[in-house]
This record gives structure tokens, sequence and C-alpha cells, in this order.
């Protein structure tokens, strides 16, 4: 379990990341803060994790910037690899993002406790390959993802976490792309309710 492991350069001043602040809402995630700087937030990762492959770098038409890193294997993280990304805009990090493990400490509760806990607004969006499952915490801003390319389930675990400011909702864009925005039958293929019920409750009747 990896709560604390690291700093990131923030500023001109290493800030360490203290156990339990792996992933602050509306404020920071893996030390890293929004509202630093972009050159600052690149020079930050380029530093701690100096091995990263670049995985996606683009400006969208909107004036907002995605900068996306893979770990493959990286040892503070267990078994599992690293992606890490960063949305800027004027030259200031507005949205963080990084997935989500057993073993990196960030979520340890499924879909249906996380909405038990908080007031979470649900969106689907369709990416180039996958649909993502979006719970956001838009007035505390934290938003806890799930990418899927079949049913999904409020059993399950976020694959994924996004720090965002408070009060402004999330931006879907991951790899290079907007999501798009899917509703009514489109989104129930992925999300059917029923069967979600279903299943929940043989789950619990096994418990």
């Amino acid at each position: 379990m990896v709560m604390a492991f690291m700093g990131a350069v923030l500023g001109s001043r290493m800030a360490p990341v203290r156990a339990g602040e792996v992933a602050v809402p509306g404020k920071s995630l893996w030390g890293f803060t929004l509202g630093t700087t972009r050159t600052k937030a690149l020079a930050a990762v380029k530093k701690q994790w100096p091995k990263a492959k670049r995985e996606t770098q683009k400006t969208y038409k909107d004036g907002v910037t995605e900068d996306a890193w893979y770990m493959p294997g990286h040892k503070e993280f267990g078994a599992d690899d690293l992606r890490f990304a960063i949305l800027s805009k004027g030259g200031k990090v507005i949205q963080i993002r990084a997935n989500t493990s057993e073993d990196n400490g960030l979520i340890k509760l499924d879909f249906a406790q996380l909405l038990k806990r908080y007031k979470l607004q649900k969106s689907v969006h369709g990416f180039d390959d996958y649909v993502g499952f979006y719970y956001d915490d838009v007035k505390r801003g934290i938003c806890y993802t799930k990418g899927m390319q079949d049913l999904f389930l409020l059993t399950y675990e976020p694959d994924g976490v996004i720090i965002h400011k408070p009060g402004v909702p999330v931006l879907p864009r991951e790899y290079g792309f907007i999501g798009e925005k899917m509703t009514g039958d489109s989104a129930r293929a992925f999300a059917n309710e029923a069967e979600m019920r279903r299943f929940e409750e043989q789950e619990r009747k096994k418990q």
C-alpha cells in the first residue's frame, strides 16, 4: 500500500505526500496541485518518473492541453502500470487524472459504497474504443471513473480518479479524445440498471 512515497516539485520546493493525502478533492493528486503552471508540472513528472513514456500531448480547440504518461511496471505501484495525466489551460493545471489499483491506495470503495457516502453526478461518455463511466462529486472536486467495453455494475471499483476545481464539472477527456456524452438507449446498453440490481441482489445473498 503506497500512501506516502514521494514528493512533487510544486513551485520551487518539494511537497511531500502525507498518508491519507494521496488524493485531496479539489486540490491535489500524487502531490501535483491544481493551479500550478504546466511548465512546472511537466518538469515535476520528468523528475519523479524519468522513465515515463509520453502517451498523449494534445491541445483541443477550446485551448485545453492534455499531457498524459504511461509508466510500465513502476515499482511504487505494485504490479499495476501507472497512467497519469494533467489538463491545463492558460498555462495552469486545471485537472489531474491517475489510474487506481489495490496497490496504490487511491480507492478502496466500489461505486455503490461511494454513492452512499457522497453526492455524485453520473454521466456516460464514449471514447475511441471504450465507454467511460463518470461519477463526479462536483462540489468537492473529485470524479471516480471506470472504462468499460461491456456491462457496468455498481459493485465494480473505480479504475481512475480525477481531481478538478470544486464547483466545476469534470472534463471527460482521455488519451486525446473528448468523451461523447451518451444518453438514452446508447447509455443503457452499457449500464442496464435492472441487470445491475439483479447482480447486486445475488451478491448480497451470497454474503
